[in-house]
């Protein structure tokens, strides 16, 4: 018997993958690498990380302030704000 599995639309996802990318592997636990994403997914949805360790690593990479909010915003959404940060810095 196999299994089915209820998988949500990832298209917002999809068209930022380079972003997207650069994203987990700066920010979540290499042991943590999530295998799908919705387009729903937040930031805490993929790392069981503390808030504060999330910041630490967000802020070394993208030199940009982290506010509480990227957390729970889903990811797309908060690719498109790392890209207005950057761009207006």
């Amino acid at each position: 018997m196999s299994r089915q599995y209820t998988l949500f639309a990832n298209d917002l996802l999809q068209r930022r993958q380079i972003q997207l990318n650069e994203l987990i592997l700066a920010v979540v636990d290499p042991e943590e690498y999530p295998f799908y994403m919705s387009d729903q997914a937040t930031l805490y949805d993929v790392s069981t990380d503390d808030e504060q360790e999330i910041k630490t690593r967000f802020e070394h990479h993208y030199r940009i302030p982290y506010l509480s909010e990227y957390g729970v915003i889903p990811i797309w959404k908060l690719l498109d704000r790392i890209q207005q940060e950057l761009s207006a810095n």
